[in-house]
């Protein structure tokens, strides 16, 4: 979908069309913040959605 991670330690700068945002990574933790655009804005849930079930397949793996 044409997103870009621009790494800096354990923060990415996350920007792409109709979305940007950061992505921290701790110890146990992956905090994601994203902005998404008008264009963007009508699939906040699937996006939310999407982001839960990729985590929730790494913890049962």
């Amino acid at each position: 979908y044409g997103v870009n991670f621009s790494w800096r330690g354990d923060c990415a700068d996350i920007k792409g069309p109709g979305v940007q945002g950061t992505c921290t990574v701790s110890e146990g933790l992956v905090d994601i913040q994203l902005t998404l655009g008008f264009l963007a804005a009508p699939f906040a849930v699937r996006v939310k959605e999407e982001i839960n079930k990729y985590f929730d397949r790494l913890e049962q793996a």
